[in-house]
């Protein structure tokens, strides 16, 4: 993944540009934590002993895993951007 960066001219471009990113980032992060809040009581509910469930299971643990991953990813980016923003 690429970091960003800004170049340091200081414009208002830049520093609207900077913002309007903080804002999706925090957006998407916000997206993530809800679907991988829904992601806990499905993979808790799906705790069966059948093939298929437990497929399913494994499915919707390797979704909620992903999903940890690109919070943290997420996280780093709006770090990357308040930094840029300073």
């Amino acid at each position: 993944m690429h970091s960003i960066a800004m170049a340091s001219s200081g414009t208002s471009v830049d520093t609207w540009s900077c913002a309007l990113a903080g804002v999706a980032v925090d957006n998407a992060i916000t997206a993530l934590n809800a679907a991988g809040a829904t992601l806990i009581g499905l993979t808790a509910d799906t705790e069966w002993d059948a093939d298929g469930v437990r497929a399913l299971h494994e499915k919707l643990v390797s979704f909620q895993s992903g999903v940890a991953v690109e919070v943290g990813r997420l996280n780093t980016r709006a770090w990357e951007i308040d930094r840029a923003a300073s």
